[in-house]
Formats: C-alpha cells, structure tokens, sequence
C-alpha cells in the first residue's frame, strides 16, 4: 500500500506556518498538506468559525479538494487540531467516503473525555499561550499591533473549544490510531492520554520529552515515528 498524502491539522491558533518545518522530514516518503483554518494565516479576511462544526465542514472539504481518487492518506492533528482529526473521521465516516489509513493525535486528550467549558481568557493568558507555544521572536509578542490582530484569532479558537462536546461513537475508530504527548504536558495526565485507547482497537502512544508544544523541540522524532508506522501499513 503506498500512501500519498499526510494531513496536517492545526493547533488554536496555529496556521499553515506553524507546521511547514515538518515538510522537510517527509519530502521522500509522500506529501503533506498543511491545513489553514478559515481566519487564520493565509485565510486572515475569512470569517472565524463559530462552533466545531462549522470548523469540521471546513476541514473536510478542504482534504475532499486535495485528494486524487484512489489515494491513501493519514491525517495529523495537534491540540485542538487533534479533536477535528477526529470529527473529520467520523463525518469521512458517515459519509461513506474513502478513510484515512491511519490517524495521528498529539498533544490532546481523547475528546469524548472532554465536557464543555466555557473559559473567558484574558488578555495576559492568551499572550501567555502565545511563549509558551515558542517560535514567535520576544519583540513580536511585544509588538502591539500583532497582539491585536492576532489576539482576537486565538480566543475564538478558544471559545470554540470551550463549547465543543463530542458525541460518543456507536462504532470505533477502524483505522489504527497513534497518540502523541508530551512527558511535562500540564494539560493531561497519563491517564487521560490513554482514554483514546476506549476508541480505537488499535492504539499506540508515544511520550515526547517536553510541553505542550514539544513538536517545535521533536519534530524530528516525531516526523520518523509516523513515517515508520506508515512505513508498516505500507507492508501489509
């Protein structure tokens, strides 16, 4: 089985720039398509999602536009990137298209653990995120015109989390699934890692050394743990 195209889903926040660096890992096994959330990067003059649902439609039709009949391919999401990886699936699902061969899920928690919250983030907070999300120069995060242009991005992104719920699935994930999660991540713990294991029949999770953004540290690793799994679908 040859695969063909990885997808690559967002963090809040997070843009097509975001994840370019990864491009480099995989230039000789297949293609990635970086994935711009509507008012975000590229996408800046589009209006922001209000809800998950809105955000999965985008999604969706922006993989069903860059696939080829007949093409295999895997997508990847980071954080909240990761928790549309997995609306993205179960709408592919319902709508009996071709499925992803594999499903990659990093820095988030299985979303069927997850209740709505709604948080109001302050100003000081969402800069905050922004350090600690790293690749930002100092003076940028100082520079005030950036923060308010970018600062509206990220508590949409935010509020669209706070009011996200997802269903629990009739059926499993068919696909195999990986999880990524960083060791120092202080947004889960261990066991909420391994409540994507009650999705999927088959599950394998790695631990990164680092944060929540750990990928801008790893990305290395990262990028030759999916090329050596899909490297094994290709196997079979």
């Amino acid at each position: 089985m040859k695969i063909n195209k990885l997808f690559i889903i967002p963090h809040a926040g997070g843009m097509v720039n975001s994840y370019s660096f990864l491009c480099e890992y995989f230039k000789d096994e297949f293609q990635v398509c970086l994935i711009e959330l509507a008012g975000h990067g590229g996408r800046y003059n589009e209006k922001l999602y209000s809800d998950f649902k809105e955000a999965t439609n985008d999604v969706y039709m922006q993989i069903k536009s860059k696939l080829n009949d007949g093409e295999n391919y895997a997508i990847m999401g980071h954080s909240m990137g990761a928790w549309l990886t997995y609306e993205v699936y179960y709408l592919l699902r319902q709508l009996g298209d071709r499925l992803p061969v594999q499903l990659f899920f990093s820095g988030a928690k299985a979303p069927t653990d997850k209740a709505p919250v709604l948080q109001e983030k302050s100003k000081h907070e969402l800069i905050q995120v922004l350090h600690e999300q790293g690749g930002t120069p100092k003076e940028i995060l100082e520079n005030k015109d950036f923060i308010d242009f970018f600062l509206p991005i990220l508590k949409s992104d935010y509020e669209m989390i706070g009011k996200y719920k997802a269903e629990i699935p009739s059926e499993r994930i068919i696909p195999r699934i990986t999880v990524f999660c960083a060791n120092a991540d202080d947004k889960f713990t261990p066991r909420d890692i391994d409540s994507w294991k009650t999705l999927s029949n088959k599950c394998s999770i790695y631990y990164f050394e680092g944060g929540h953004f750990y990928i801008y540290q790893k990305g290395k690793e990262l990028a030759e743990i999916i090329i050596n799994e899909l490297k094994n679908l290709s196997l079979h």
